[in-house]
């Protein structure tokens, strides 16, 4: 599966919803094996059988807990990078620079905000160029708001 498509609420509601119908499956087969062992006769097979569910029982948390750990740290990178680059975006247009270029990473919530971040970018960029025309002299620019409320 190509994470790039999965949203970020998708993310994590696979990301929790995994291990705990792991653990869900783990406890219930706990308990199916403990009243199998204490119904059997042979001391024998009840020993061997309580071995295998007890390595079947660590190897689904084991499991369960590299799930939990590779989605975690899947998500905060995801976070993290995009973040960091919305907000060195910010500090760029704050401090008056324009040329500012956005990767969007994925096509998630934060793809999203990137895709957000370019149309404003580009309305300022839009809004320099009147202004530089202006103050050139050139009172005669077509101007086209974005919208009712753009000044």
């Amino acid at each position: 599966m190509d994470m790039k498509n999965v949203t970020m609420k998708t993310r994590l509601i696979g990301g929790f919803f995994i291990p705990i119908i792991l653990t869900t499956i783990n406890v219930i087969f706990g308990i199916l094996s403990m009243q199998s062992v204490a119904k059997a006769h042979d001391a024998n097979y009840a020993e061997a059988y309580a071995d295998r569910a007890a390595i079947f029982a660590v190897a689904i948390l084991v499991i369960s807990i590299i799930i939990t750990i590779a989605v975690a740290l899947s998500i905060i990178k995801a976070i993290v990078r995009s973040v960091n680059q919305l907000s060195d975006a910010a500090k760029k247009i704050a401090l008056g620079h324009v040329d500012v270029h956005m990767t969007k990473y994925a096509n998630d919530e934060f793809g999203g905000l990137v895709d957000e971040y370019g149309r404003v970018i580009s309305n300022i960029k839009y809004q320099a160029n009147i202004a530089d025309e202006i103050s050139q002299g050139n009172l005669t620019v077509d101007v086209k708001p974005s919208s009712a409320a753009d000044v």
